[in-house]
């Protein structure tokens, strides 16, 4: 858990949402893996302002897309189908909205032409 955390923080992100699925939890207590993903990010030189934690899958992906700006790089590692379902659909709702065509891999739209429903 530590090498994956200190890995992503090479890559120097300006925000990281930390979310903990209960389903990956493997015998550890609630709150331990996003704390132990937490510590490692900060040990790598992540500054605290750039760290959140978010309860639920899907608000930490759909917090970030809203967050992002035209030309930023989303990395958005969903674990359940039903979560990468529901966001690829906002995305694709967003995109049918502006008459482009959007999949994963594609940018965002950028900011005031959304239209996200959150």
């Amino acid at each position: 858990i530590a090498e994956l955390a200190r890995t992503a923080a090479q890559t120097a992100p300006d925000r990281v949402l930390i979310k903990e699925l209960p389903s990956m939890l493997r015998g550890r207590a609630p709150g331990s893996v996003s704390c132990l993903i937490e510590q490692a990010l900060l040990a790598a030189g992540l500054s605290p302002t750039c760290l959140a934690r978010v309860e639920d899958e899907a608000a930490a992906a759909l917090q970030l897309l809203d967050w992002a700006q035209p030309g930023d790089v989303v990395v958005l590692p969903l674990h359940t189908s039903a979560v990468r379902e529901r966001v690829l659909s906002v995305l694709q709702a967003s995109s049918h909205a502006q008459a482009q065509p959007l999949s994963t891999g594609s940018a965002v739209p950028p900011p005031g032409s959304r239209g996200w429903p959150w």
